[in-house]
């Protein structure tokens, strides 16, 4: 049950990456077009793209792309193990993993309710505030982890897992 509901979650954010990423195309190619054109630019196209579209578009399609196995993953030690062997590996893996990103969640978290409290901005054509770009690394990471742990859980009970394939290690 909880499964489908990271699930959903992961399409949600994954649906809001893909916005991200379809505004910042949309919006560089149309800064382009002005500056051939009219000799302008948008002026805030930049900061808009570099600081907050792009941060948002990588950060909340972490946990879907790892369901996807999109994911570097090293196998060496696998090919030794039989697959309940390979399965706890892997479980213990994701657990490790799954602590890492929550204590990355929890210190950019941090990080940006300092910059939320203490006003920051980035200068630039518009003061842009600092939170409003931090903010995505924690939600991306958090879900990113909670993914990691719920699935490191499944293996160790012994269930596959979507986006992990074994079949490479039993070669």
């Amino acid at each position: 049950m909880f499964g489908k509901y990271l699930s959903l979650a992961e399409r949600g954010f994954m649906l809001a990456s893909a916005i991200a990423f379809t505004l910042m195309m949309l919006l560089v190619s149309a800064d382009a077009l002005v500056r051939y054109a009219f000799a302008q630019s948008i002026g805030f196209q930049f900061e808009l793209t570099q600081n907050y579209l792009m941060v948002a578009g990588c950060m909340l399609g972490l946990s879907w792309a790892k369901t996807k196995g999109a994911f570097i993953h090293i196998s060496g030690v696998g090919k030794f193990l039989g697959r309940r062997g390979r399965m706890t590996l892997h479980g213990l893996n994701h657990s490790v993993a799954a602590a890492l990103f929550y204590a990355v969640f929890y210190l950019s978290l941090q990080h940006a309710v300092s910059s939320f409290k203490d006003g920051d901005v980035i200068f630039g054509y518009i003061d842009w505030p600092v939170w409003a770009s931090e903010i995505w690394v924690p939600l991306g990471v958090f879900l990113l982890a909670t993914r990691f742990l719920n699935d490191g859980v499944r293996l160790l009970l012994g269930f596959e897992v979507e986006g992990l394939s074994s079949s490479s290690e039993e070669e």
